[in-house]
């Protein structure tokens, strides 16, 4: 696999040798099905920070009445969509409400300020604002190394700093051997009180290889309320 995606797009792990199915095949005959079920309009409200993203290849999944937008509890929001042409496929968003810690958020805008890929130590560096994902890293480094243990229940593949339409985030590519699941996590600082919002594309090793393309596409599509400025070093 390779990075294919251009202008600052950082999907290195991901092949856009599908891309034509996007123009034919099946991506093309679902197009005229789900113009009635596109739920794009609704994008702008996933995240504050976030105004549009193509979703007609997506169907959302039921909402959780306690994590669902305004009426969260503690400012919580997750969403859930599956992928039209295969329900393995997942695209998440996660935003736990609450700013993370001072220290951390300081590492997280000097890491964010980086180009290219982030070493073990740096992830563990911000772990408490990387969600889960982050606990599991810092539970699974083996003791005085930079690797993580043999026997880890998550492998990562990469992660890197970069941006998607002027936004700077981290991408981590990474599987849960328990699941049997591939993921690419993007964590992205958002516009207010030191919080991290999380969008998160997961699927089976295979699957995830077949549906690259449209998973690039999606995120090409992001379109930012604002385009916030890399963070300003201390």
């Amino acid at each position: 696999m390779q990075t294919v995606v251009q202008n600052g797009v950082f999907t290195r792990h991901l092949n856009l040798g599908f891309n034509n199915q996007l123009q034919s095949g099946i991506y093309a005959r679902i197009d005229k099905k789900v113009e009635e079920q596109d739920v794009s309009r609704l994008s702008g409200e996933i995240f504050e920070d976030i105004k549009f993203i193509r979703l007609a290849a997506w169907r959302e999944c039921r909402r959780s009445t306690v994590l669902d937008g305004d009426t969260a509890c503690g400012g919580q929001i997750y969403r859930r969509f599956k992928l039209k042409a295969n329900r393995d496929v997942i695209m998440e968003f996660w935003s736990s409400g609450t700013p993370i810690d001072s220290l951390t958020s300081r590492r997280l805008d000097d890491l964010l300020l980086q180009d290219g890929k982030v070493k073990l130590q740096s992830l563990v560096g911000v772990a408490d604002g990387l969600g889960l994902l982050g606990q599991r890293i810092a539970q699974a480094v083996a003791p005085d190394s930079d690797r993580l243990r043999f026997d880890a229940p998550v492998c990562l593949d990469d992660a890197e700093i970069g941006e998607v339409h002027g936004r700077r985030m981290l991408a981590i590519w990474w599987r849960d051997r328990e699941l049997d699941r591939n993921y690419l996590s993007m964590f992205i600082d958002a516009d207010n009180e030191n919080q991290v919002l999380e969008i998160h594309f997961s699927a089976p090793p295979d699957d995830i290889e077949q549906h690259a393309g449209v998973i690039v596409e999606t995120i090409r599509s992001f379109q930012w309320r604002r385009i916030c400025p890399p963070p300003v070093a201390v």
